[in-house]
């Protein structure tokens, strides 16, 4: 088969070859994020570079990279794209998405926007599992600090409780120490 488009070295064809190895060789060492899964590259365009290039047209620039919109769809028409690597990368499978004040954000969105390191959110969300799906659940406890595991009333009962310190443990779902740190005045109040 003869090349006619002379773009054989070109970063167009690379990607395009690339993509088909990934995609139709089990020998190649992507294939299992890829043709195992289903993800192939359209028929028409498996055999013939032209029109792939004719569909996508040139590289922008360098820093652009070959992307599937979805994931779960192979390499076809209306579903590839050039995009930065920045963008590329915020679009695999195992980027992790947060829920945070009403919409979807990548885990480096929020930690950005809570002004903590990624680090920090990624030990908060693997720390407090119900981050997968939320934002850090802040119970309204009935006190100036939002994050206090006691109201000021339930320190109250605490301190002039008669129960056992196991039993309020329990009930009130914090440690012993907090328990005995309250019977002994140490905390007057869920600051």
């Amino acid at each position: 088969m003869s090349i006619k488009h002379g773009m054989r070295g070109s970063p167009e064809y690379k990607a395009w070859s690339e993509a088909k190895q990934r995609c139709h060789n089990p020998n190649n060492s992507k294939y299992k994020w890829y043709g195992a899964r289903g993800i192939a590259v359209y028929d028409g365009w498996r055999n013939d570079f032209a029109a792939f290039y004719d569909h996508i047209g040139p590289k922008p620039s360098p820093d652009y990279e070959l992307d599937r919109i979805d994931n779960d769809r192979g390499y076809e028409p209306g579903n590839v794209r050039w995009v930065p690597k920045s963008v590329n990368v915020r679009n695999r499978r195992n980027t992790v998405r947060v829920f945070y004040k009403g919409r979807a954000v990548l885990l480096e969105e929020y930690a950005d926007a809570e002004g903590i390191s990624y680090a920090t959110a990624w030990a908060r969300m693997k720390k407090h599992p119900h981050m997968i799906e939320g934002e850090p659940r802040r119970r309204a406890r009935g006190c100036a600090n939002p994050n206090a595991k006691l109201t000021d009333e339930q320190v109250a009962e605490i301190r002039n409780s008669t129960e056992r310190t196991k039993i309020l443990c329990e009930r009130y779902g914090v440690s012993r120490s907090l328990v005995q740190g309250i019977r002994r005045g140490k905390m007057r109040s869920a600051a």
